[in-house]
């Protein structure tokens, strides 16, 4: 979601019919000059000395593991099998010396002053479950003019990755939306 927020900041939505924003604050890190409603509003899941403290584990000599156990705290409770395969095998593709720099900028930047310059039909979705807090899912809807919210319960899908944990409901909010 960042990258298209983004390519919005830069150029526009003039490319973009519609928008599917899954699971994301709008800035991820809490800085210190933020009031705590901002923060919360915001969606921020790190303060900068944690975000420092992340960096430094995942380019550590414990590196995997580290990279092992940030992912695995994405999910709530224990993933399908098969599904951990899958992401255990795609964080392996980017190195360390190249995800923590791209992690550290993705957590460094605030959006806020995007959103309202979202001028395309927006679906956003959060879950009851995840990390990200669903009220900070439902402040990027309403700073979006115009946009729709869809929060999953937990029943349904309750991680940041509601497309790995239940792919056909995930799908049918997107199709319906794309409709």
């Amino acid at each position: 979601v960042s990258v298209w927020w983004s390519f919005i900041d830069q150029f526009g939505t003039d490319r973009i019919r519609r928008f599917v924003a899954v699971d994301q604050p709008a800035a991820v890190a809490a800085v210190p000059w933020m009031s705590a409603q901002e923060q919360a509003d915001s969606g921020a899941i790190f303060d900068v000395s944690v975000l420092l403290g992340l960096g430094a584990a995942l380019a550590g000599p414990e590196s995997a593991k580290a990279t092992e156990e940030f992912v695995r705290s994405m999910f709530s409770g224990e993933p399908d099998p098969q599904v951990w395969a899958f992401v255990a095998q795609e964080i392996t593709n980017t190195p360390p010396y190249a995800g923590v720099p791209l992690l550290w900028d993705h957590c460094a930047q605030d959006w806020r002053d995007v959103l309202p310059r979202i001028d395309v039909p927006t679906l956003v979705i959060g879950c009851d479950g995840s990390h990200v807090a669903p009220s900070s899912q439902r402040f990027i809807a309403d700073q979006i003019p115009g946009a729709r919210l869809h929060v999953f319960g937990s029943d349904v899908a309750n991680s940041h990755f509601p497309f790995l944990e239940n792919p056909a409901a995930f799908n049918a909010v997107v199709e319906k939306f794309l409709d």
